[in-house]
């Protein structure tokens, strides 16, 4: 038991290559996820589990899957107006 702790104690957490990220991308294909719901809402929207969604955050929404909510949700993939931008559009009738 000494030996597992002396070897745990050396070992360096920042050697030890990541698998897969839990944080969330920046990218266009996260946000559109993100503006859906999230990756639960997404995954129920699919009838398909959690990580693959989470897989399409990093690695950008399969074609087919994106052609259906571009057809559903054409407002998602329109690039984001600003707070401020959106509100003097509603209020000088734009």
């Amino acid at each position: 038991m000494y030996l597992i702790f002396c070897l745990l104690e050396k070992l360096d957490s920042s050697n030890i290559p990541r698998i897969m990220t839990t944080e969330k991308t920046n990218s266009p294909d996260s946000k559109v996820i993100d503006r859906l719901g999230g990756t639960s809402v997404v995954a129920r929207m699919f009838k398909i589990k959690d990580p693959s969604v989470s897989y399409w955050r990093i690695h950008g929404i399969p074609e087919a899957r994106r052609m259906y909510l571009e057809a559903v949700y054409p407002h998602l993939f329109e690039p984001e107006q600003s707070v401020e931008a959106a509100s003097y559009c509603e209020n000088h009738n734009l």
